[in-house]
């Protein structure tokens, strides 16, 4: 950036930074709960970003309403990080007086920011490299998007596990693709990572920001509700980031009840306002009403081989496509 392109002067903490007026703003979000183990390893990854193509960069970490949250170290991380990362004009760091829950805790914290662009980065992921977030705005500048999601690395304590969404999913997301992924969604359920999908403010702001009907799911409602009011869901098909396992709807921590009621509402909510037909019925039965072990059962072999078919088939496809079967199915 050259001198004479430098329109305003921000203040963090005594410390000054410029603003290119001309180029796009982003707000990036760190939600905490509970669990800070991997907060500093997120807040560094934040703060080490190259920032070329953004003109304002603001950083909230909200904390909502954990019992031990300890604000001084967070901003004693930040300050050990920050005085090499001046491209970062506005930090914020505060906890919710009460627990909110995920959606309210999240649409709080897109009131309080100013960002053209929000950047969820979920506590314990990372930035796949320093250029994601540059990666993330020129796609919103390049096209006319309102949300953009991306491929993510999972991994958990012993390594990197595979990348999702796999490449048969990718598909998916193509210009005229949207029914298709909205049956997808609809019939097999969400596989479009939250920890990764980002969202122009505008957008948010039309649609009235993630429904406070439920508690912890934020994101498939909202895909659900944009794909069937006609919205398009673009995807970068790069690895943005390091999304580690084990989050509240990862399904490797115990259930959770509020989140089992916010699957329960996204289910009534898909029958009262998507046509199915007689196989999308059967379809939606049997991948989203029923467990695992109900559609594993003797019963429900003999009474839904077709759909057992289609089960095995996607395992088969989705797997080779990721480059191994190291996810639940």
């Amino acid at each position: 950036m050259c001198l004479t392109d430098l329109k305003y002067n921000f203040k963090l903490d005594g410390k000054s930074y410029m603003s290119n007026k001309n180029k796009i703003s982003v707000t990036i979000i760190t939600l905490t709960y509970r669990d800070f183990s991997g907060l500093s390893k997120t807040i560094r990854s934040v703060l080490n970003q190259a920032f070329n193509e953004v003109g304002f960069v603001e950083y909230l970490v909200v904390d909502d309403g954990s019992e031990k949250f300890d604000k001084a170290k967070v901003l004693e991380v930040i300050d050990e990080v920050k005085s090499d990362c001046s491209s970062v004009n506005s930090i914020l760091v505060y906890a919710n007086e009460i627990n909110l829950g995920t959606v309210k805790s999240f649409n709080k914290a897109i009131d309080r920011s100013t960002g053209d662009i929000i950047i969820p980065l979920s506590s314990g992921d990372e930035f796949f490299d320093v250029n994601s977030v540059d990666e993330i705005v020129k796609q919103f500048t390049e096209e006319n998007i309102t949300i953009l999601t991306a491929l993510r690395q999972v991994v958990d304590d012993s390594g990197v596990l595979c990348v999702e969404p796999s490449s048969y999913d990718t598909k998916l997301f193509d210009k005229g693709s949207e029914g298709r992924l909205l049956k997808r969604l609809v019939l097999r359920g969400n596989f479009i990572s939250g920890a990764c999908t980002y969202y122009s403010r505008n957008f948010l702001k039309g649609v009235g920001g993630f429904d406070e009907k439920y508690r912890l799911l934020e994101d498939y409602p909202m895909y659900l509700k944009a794909l069937n009011s006609g919205y398009h869901i673009s995807i970068i098909k790069n690895v943005l980031m390091k999304h580690k396992v084990g989050g509240v709807s990862d399904g490797n921590e115990p259930v959770n009840e509020f989140f089992c009621k916010d699957h329960d509402l996204v289910k009534l909510w898909i029958q009262e306002n998507i046509y199915l037909d007689k196989m999308d019925k059967r379809l939606f039965k049997y991948f989203q009403l029923m467990s695992k072990r109900q559609r594993l059962s003797f019963f429900c072999i003999l009474k839904y081989p077709d759909c057992l078919i289609i089960w095995i088939f996607y395992f088969l496809v989705s797997g080779f496509s990721r480059g191994g079967f190291t996810r639940r199915i």
